[in-house]
């Protein structure tokens, strides 16, 4: 039962005030879809035999984050998590399991990496072996790797560890080069390797005798780079070709112990660089394409012909180093990063129809946007299974992030409010299928296209009275010209004023009118460098402009503030940012000592966001007097801020911050919020008391007639009741936020 007066009256004699204000901090993120880095090596590996743990894939590389789990160049996942394996000081380059134990090969440098095998708690190294170890093989019962150095020896060779210490397999191999390894028939190979005194080139294929190596390669001739034993016999991958006629190519080669084979496969792009055999079928990855097979980085053969496997993987920038094969499932690794065809991100895997992504979550992520007190963002969500993926708009409730209308083909570079509805502006050309080319509007629970579009990407959007504008790297507006900006009619696209002579990045209101900054010099003749005012009858320069672009701007204390990667107007020193004082562009103390990418004021105060010079992204606060680091480092760039419930919302290219997992989303609370100010006018009075009572009213923020994002719920329990009432009184006694 409610006692909301009774509660009111007793307290409102009882001020509650608030802390002193005190650091604000960031709050955990969310984590990114598969791995941040490049995957070089994969294995199965069952951590206890029989036991009912499941097999994990372990993978390595250079890598920092894992899903939602911070690693350092190894993990492991078990079907439905990324865990972390320890850490690894340098890059993972081969795993294997060798007597139950994972084995792995890993250092900054050829000097100190080592051979290390994982007791369940820590890495601990395997004898003295050292240099770049690019594979490894168990053969008689012992464990074998490919480049090994020792302190005794430091040309690398092939060399095996009899529980005491490493033996080298033979004087004269050289292993610095070699890349595979595998037991067939009994007798060990290997590829890449060279022999001392031999040409130098590389040996498609190597066999141990028990006391020297062999060139079994003839008459293929090429570099071997894996190798897979398949159908009863051993199949080696890379840019191989016959060396007599009739001249055969291909990327792989069948090897039954006495004679070659070329496998038919077109003539491939690179190469084939990674095989697994799974469910009666040979895997191969690498990076290659076909034209008559239509095969791409990943192809299966299964002794007679090929499947694309649903047209492969990623385009001519994807490399699949490695493959693994689990109960079924074919694990890839390596340089996947995200197409339009396949939205994985350097991990995927194949479930016997169609390539999916390993873990949930954010490929990427575009701007934020606040609109009636509810956070809204453009964001690219991943699945593992049939569940709801794609880019999407998505709003923020207690319950998390709820996905909103159909699924747009490509990024978004900018969200604005418009009446009732949000626009959205970037590189898209599709909004469910439906042609919608590069700006929508989302309105009553779905996205429209707006007449044609433009034919270029649209990089920022801006109301100014009731007009829309929009502004980017187009020079078509449906079809017609309209050079890097164009306003909307309220049916169709149309230019104004003189036109730009470059790209548009950031568009604002001041004073009334349309602010346009960027990478142009003029507006028709008239100099401008990079920042200009239209008056709503003509393009005006604001002082000399700028020697750099433009790339955000804001309005802060009743002044225009512009941020980029500038440094001066006319002879003026600026470092990145500058407030337009009517007649000049004044600078910011000595800078603020960053590329400025975007510009946002968070209770009263300006935020600037980007990258730093060193050592990494930051954000910083002005004070009135000098800039103040918010401590956010993060490995990319911030390029949206908003404000939402008294946070700070960052959104951008960075999967962590400070260290800790948080993919393209970040929160700064402040010890100086002010959660009983609902419509953020830093006042908390009737107003505000209005809203609370309405959400008070409906009790339970899942009802569908709450308040979107239940901001009166300001203990996060999932409902607007007494504690909440307690907690908002204590704003209302107080009235003015801190």
């Amino acid at each position: 039962m409610h006692h909301l007066l009774t509660i009111f009256a007793a307290l409102a004699a009882a001020p509650l005030a608030f802390a002193q204000p005190c650091p604000g901090e960031w709050q955990p993120g969310e984590g990114t879809a598969g791995i941040n880095g490049t995957v070089w090596a994969s294995t199965a590996w069952d951590p206890d035999g029989d036991g009912p743990l499941p097999t994990l894939l372990v993978v390595g590389g250079t890598f920092t984050i894992a899903g939602k789990t911070a690693v350092n160049n190894i993990a492991a996942w078990n079907g439905s998590d990324w865990l972390a394996l320890g850490s690894i000081n340098g890059q993972v380059r081969a795993l294997t399991v060798f007597n139950g134990e994972l084995v792995a090969s890993g250092g900054p440098t050829p000097a100190s990496s080592t051979v290390l095998r994982w007791t369940g708690s820590q890495w601990i190294a395997i004898g003295d072996a050292r240099g770049m170890i690019s594979a490894f093989t168990v053969f008689d019962g012992e464990l074998v790797a490919l480049g090994v150095t020792t302190p005794a020896r430091t040309s690398p060779g092939v060399a095996r560890w009899d529980g005491a210490q490493w033996h080298f397999l033979g004087a004269d191999t050289i292993g610095s080069l070699g890349t595979a390894l595998a037991v067939y028939q009994g007798s060990l190979y290997a590829v890449g390797v060279r022999i001392a005194g031999a040409p130098p080139l590389l040996s498609c294929l190597q066999k141990w005798t028990g006391t020297s190596w062999i060139d079994v390669s003839a008459p293929i001739a090429g570099a071997g780079a894996t190798l897979c034993v398949f159908q009863d016999a051993l199949y080696v991958g890379g840019m191989l070709n016959t060396n007599a006629a009739p001249f055969l190519q291909g990327f792989i080669a069948r090897f039954d112990g006495a004679n070659w084979t070329i496998v038919p496969s077109s003539n491939a792009a690179k190469g084939a660089y990674a095989m697994a055999v799974s469910n009666g079928r040979l895997f191969v990855g690498g990076q290659y394409s076909t034209s008559d097979t239509n095969l791409r980085n990943v192809a299966a053969w299964d002794g007679s012909a090929w499947d694309n496997l649903d047209g492969g993987l990623g385009d001519s920038t994807t490399f699949v180093r490695t493959l693994t094969a689990i109960n079924g499932v074919v694990f890839a690794g390596g340089e996947l990063g995200f197409s339009d065809i396949r939205r994985v991100r350097n991990i995927a895997q194949w479930n016997g129809s169609e390539w999916k992504s390993v873990g949930p979550g954010l490929n990427g992520s575009g701007p934020v946007l606040v609109q009636n007190q509810t956070l809204y963002r453009a964001a690219e969500w991943l699945s593992t299974g049939n569940n709801t993926e794609g880019l999407f708009l998505q709003r923020w409730t207690p319950h998390g992030w709820q996905t909103l209308g159909q699924p747009l083909n490509l990024f978004v570079s900018d969200l604005e409010s418009f009446g009732d509805s949000i626009i959205a502006a970037g590189s898209f050309t599709a909004v469910g299928g439906l042609p919608s080319l590069r700006i929508a509007q989302f309105i009553n629970g779905w996205w429209q296209p707006m007449s044609i579009g433009m034919n270029s990407q649209v990089r920022a959007v801006s109301v100014v009275g009731s007009t829309l504008y929009a502004g980017g790297q187009f020079t078509l507006a449906d079809n017609l010209p309209a050079k890097y900006v164009a306003r909307w009619t309220g049916s169709a696209w149309e230019s104004f004023g003189d036109a730009l002579s470059s790209n548009v990045a950031a568009l604002c209101e001041f004073n009334g009118d349309l602010i346009a900054g960027g990478e142009f010099t003029t507006a028709g003749s008239l100099t401008v460098n990079r920042i200009a005012r239209w008056d709503g009858q003509a393009w005006n320069a604001l002082g000399s402009g700028f020697n750099g672009p433009v790339y955000a701007l804001r309005v802060f204390e009743g002044a225009l503030v512009a941020g980029g990667t500038f440094t001066k107007s006319g002879t003026q020193d600026l470092y990145h940012i500058a407030r337009w004082d009517g007649s000049d562009w004044q600078a910011f103390d000595a800078g603020v000592g960053l590329d400025v990418a975007a510009l946002h004021v968070h209770q009263g105060k300006l935020i600037a966001a980007g990258v730093a010079s060193s050592p990494s992204t930051d954000v910083r606060r002005w004070t009135g007097s000098t800039w103040e680091s918010l401590n956010a480092s993060t490995d990319g760039t911030i390029s949206s801020m908003a404000s939402h419930l008294n946070d700070l919302v960052l959104s951008g290219s960075f999967t962590n911050l400070n260290g800790a997992v948080s993919a393209r989303v970040a929160r700064w609370r402040s010890c100086e919020s002010c959660p009983s100010d609902f419509n953020a006018d830093w006042i908390v009075n009737d107003d505000d008391f209005a809203s609370f009572v309405a959400s008070y009213s409906i009790l339970d923020c899942a009802d569908e007639s709450m308040v979107p994002g239940c901001p009166a719920d300001l203990n996060l329990d999932g409902f607007v009741d007494d504690a909440d009432f307690v907690a908002f009184v204590g704003g209302y006694n107080e009235l003015l936020c801190p």
